[in-house]
């Protein structure tokens, strides 16, 4: 009897989510997470997927944006605002607001390569104010 190893298990879960591709874009939702567990003869396979609205942002992300900004003196419009990073040479695009994370409440989605890093507030205003200051 054959057994299912770690890279047999890979290949099969790189399949699924290239097959569910076209599915995804068919339907505008973005493939957010996958948790797989596998043995010897079994693989468990749990997908999230996120409804994206017109212009590609994620639906849920902007609503807990839109409610929660306030919160942080940050308004509507500076959500998908791209932000120098205090360290330099990064730019990010904030793509979200954790509110239980209190450390790092934001999430900025690095420009170029699409990577979700988590953010302070602190560095989030100043990047905003580095943006309204023309830096």
């Amino acid at each position: 009897m054959a057994k299912m190893g770690r890279e047999t298990a890979k290949q099969i879960i790189d399949e699924v989510k290239a097959a569910l591709t076209p599915i995804c874009e068919k339907h505008n939702v973005k493939l957010a997470k996958n948790n797989a567990r596998y043995d010897d003869v079994m693989i468990r396979l749990t997908l999230e997927m996120e409804c994206l609205g017109d212009s590609g942002e994620n639906v849920a992300e902007r609503a807990i944006w839109d409610a929660t900004c306030v919160y942080f003196s940050l308004s509507a419009g500076d959500y998908g605002k791209v932000i120098p990073s205090m360290g330099g040479g990064r730019d990010y695009k904030l793509v979200a607001i954790e509110p239980k994370r209190p450390r790092y409440p934001f999430v900025g989605e690095e420009v170029g390569t699409g990577r979700r890093y988590k953010l302070t507030a602190d560095s989030v205003k100043w990047g905003l104010d580095q943006v309204k200051a023309g830096k």
